[in-house]
């Protein structure tokens, strides 16, 4: 079995999308603080205290995040989040140009994939690196490109570019609404997608059970069988 992760290492002073406050890590208990209250061998201990946004690093975002009344992370099933992938490479489409239901029928013919009922799909957006010159202006996917895999009836999307809109003010986020008003989960800041050498393989990418919030970040993997 082989495991890749997809997921961005987490750090402090990070910050995964522009306006989004930095990630903070504290130490809250040393190891030195700690010692003289255990006996050898036993040294101490060391904790952190951990101070970031739930839509921080490799992230799923909750249909509650875009949509009032709607399940928060902690409400969604777990069979969401793990199961059978389909992989569509479009970074070599320009990153001024929004990917179309046109371009994703495209990329299925050449590569012969069909996308059936409850697959996971994981689209590569972006050619470089994460955060390379370029990245948060990336566009990403039109209404038609959410509609068409909505239509699909797949159970997770995922992508490694910050949002799957970029668009000028005022926002309309019609890929996000169009996804998530139909509860389905997306996964977004994925790494590691040119390790990919497989259009099918097996995924997991497990949120955080935290009551009530609209995203969570989580360790994603392709497992490479």
């Amino acid at each position: 079995m082989r495991i890749l992760d997809l997921t961005l290492r987490l750090e402090a002073g990070m910050s995964t999308f522009p306006n989004y406050p930095e990630m903070v890590i504290l130490p809250l208990v040393t190891m030195a603080f700690s010692a003289p209250r255990y006996a050898p061998p036993c040294k101490g201990y060391a904790s952190f205290q951990l101070l970031f946004n739930d839509h921080m690093g490799t992230h799923i975002d909750a249909p509650v995040h875009m949509c009032e009344n709607k399940e928060t992370i902690d409400r969604l099933p777990l069979s969401h989040f793990i199961g059978e992938a389909v992989f569509l490479d479009l970074s070599d489409i320009p990153p001024d140009k929004e990917i179309t239901e046109k371009e994703i029928k495209i990329k299925m013919n050449d590569c012969s994939l069909s996308i059936c009922e409850n697959d996971i799909v994981i689209v590569r957006r972006w050619k470089g690196c994460w955060g390379s010159e370029g990245f948060f202006d990336c566009k990403a996917f039109d209404e038609s490109a959410a509609a068409f895999l909505v239509e699909r009836k797949i159970k997770l999307f995922g992508t490694d570019v910050p949002s799957v809109d970029v668009e000028p003010a005022p926002y309309r986020r019609r890929a996000h609404l169009k996804f998530l008003s139909n509860s389905l989960p997306i996964i977004e800041n994925l790494v590691n997608l040119d390790k990919i050498d497989k259009n099918r393989f097996k995924f997991v990418a497990l949120p955080l059970h935290i009551k009530g919030i609209s995203a969570s970040p989580t360790r994603a993997v392709a497992i490479l069988e």
